[in-house]
C-alpha cells in the first residue's frame, strides 16, 4: 500500500505472466509512487513488444528503461517546480517521439524490426495524464461500496485508450512503427472509489472490459493482496481458456476511505 498527504491510502499490484506457449514475456512494465513537495506522483506503465527473435523484449525493455529515467530526470523536477498540465503534455509527448526515433535508428542500424505499444498514466493531483500507443489498453472503474447482505452493484469502466490494430491482429501505430510516434492524450480527474488498470491486450482478450472491472471492483478491494489475488485470477483463468499471449498489467485502486488502522494511527 502507498501513503501519502494526497491519496491517504492507495492499493496497487501487478500481473506478469507469460502464458502457456510463449518461451518468454515480450512485455515490460513499470509502477512508481513518489512523494514530491507538491504531492504524490504515480506512474503506471506497460509496453507489449514485437518483432520476433527477442526483439520485442530488447523494445519494450527499452522504452520503459527510458520512460522510467525521464519520469527521474525530468518529471518529477518540473512537477516539484509546478509544472502545468500543458507542460506535462509536452514532456510526455516528447519522450515518445524520443524512444521512437531510438528504435528507428536501432532498425536502420542493425536490419532488426522492432517496436513496442506504450500505455502510460500519471496520477497527480486528482488528476491523470494518459499517453498511449497501440492495442494495450488503460481503463477507469469507478465501483460502489460493498455492504455485507445487499446486492453487489455493477461498477462502471470506460476504456480511456482506442487500440490502434486492425482485428487485433495488426497495429496500425505503435512506438518503432512510423516517423512520427506521437501518442494520444488524455487528461481527466477521479475521485474515490476509483481504478486504473493498464494491460496488454493478453490480458483483455478473454475477458471483455465489464467482466474485469466487476472483478476488479474497487468497492471490494480491501488492500493490495486483494488486488493481486484479483489480477492473478483474471490471468490464471484466462490461460485456462485459451489464451496464448503473455499477460501483463498493473492495477491502481484508490478505495472508499482510509481503514480503522489508519484512523487510529493519526490519533
Amino acid at each position: 500500500n502507498i501513503r501519502g498527504k494526497e491519496y491517504p491510502t492507495v492499493h496497487y499490484a501487478c500481473i506478469w505472466e507469460t502464458g502457456t506457449t510463449r518461451k518468454v514475456n515480450e512485455d515490460s512494465l513499470l509502477a512508481r509512487s513518489v512523494l514530491t513537495e507538491r504531492g504524490e506522483v504515480i506512474i503506471a506503465c506497460v509496453c507489449d513488444g514485437m518483432g520476433g527473435m527477442g526483439n520485442g523484449e530488447k523494445a519494450s525493455g527499452y522504452a520503459v528503461e527510458k520512460i522510467e529515467q525521464w519520469v527521474v530526470e525530468d518529471l518529477l523536477p518540473a512537477i516539484s517546480r509546478g509544472a502545468s498540465a500543458s507542460i506535462i503534455k509536452g514532456k510526455g509527448i516528447r519522450i515518445f517521439r524520443s524512444i521512437n526515433q531510438d528504435l528507428l535508428a536501432y532498425t536502420m542500424e542493425k536490419g532488426e524490426k522492432l517496436g513496442t505499444t506504450a500505455s502510460m498514466i500519471l496520477l497527480y493531483g486528482k488528476k491523470y495524464y494518459l499517453f498511449h500507443l497501440g492495442d494495450s489498453r488503460i481503463l477507469k472503474i469507478t465501483g460502489n461500496l460493498t455492504i455485507p447482505g445487499k446486492k453487489v452493484m455493477q461498477p462502471w469502466v470506460r476504456q480511456l485508450t482506442r487500440d490502434h490494430s486492425v482485428n487485433e491482429h495488426t497495429l496500425t501505430r505503435c512506438l518503432g512503427l512510423n516517423k512520427k510516434g506521437t501518442p494520444d492524450y488524455r487528461k481527466g480527474g477521479f475521485g474515490k472509489r476509483t481504478s486504473f488498470l493498464v494491460c496488454s491486450d493478453g490480458f483483455r482478450h478473454i475477458y471483455g472490459n465489464k467482466e474485469i472491472a466487476g472483478i476488479l471492483n474497487p468497492g471490494e478491494i480491501r488492500d493490495s493482496h486483494v488486488l493481486k489475488r484479483r489480477l492473478t485470477e483474471i490471468a490464471h483463468r484466462s490461460m485456462a481458456r485459451g489464451e496464448k499471449d503473455n499477460i501483463s498489467a498493473v492495477a491502481v485502486c484508490f478505495p472508499e476511505r482510509r481503514t480503522v488502522w489508519e484512523e487510529n494511527e493519526e490519533k
